[in-house]
């Protein structure tokens, strides 16, 4: 844990911890999809397997994004300060 001037506790990210958070979200998308695909079989679980395919995309998404941006512009990893 780190102090700045100001007294606020800073904490650093490395970027290998950045990246850990960008695969997990990655991995639960790609669970939720395959939870969605089981329910897609059923006629009950039809409309909520599509929700949960659509959110799965989402999922995925979001996760590659934060994947490309925290290897982009954090090459060296962040701090957070609260």
């Amino acid at each position: 844990m780190l102090v700045d001037p100001s007294g606020r506790e800073c904490y650093y990210f490395s970027n290998q911890a950045l990246d850990i958070i960008a695969w997990v979200d990655i991995a639960i998308g790609t669970e939720v999809g395959i939870i969605s695909l089981f329910l897609d079989a059923t006629i009950v679980g039809l409309p909520v397997g599509a929700l949960m395919g659509t959110s799965s995309l989402l999922l995925i998404f979001v996760g590659s994004f934060l994947l490309w941006y925290f290897d982009k512009y954090f090459p060296n990893g962040g701090v957070l300060c609260l």
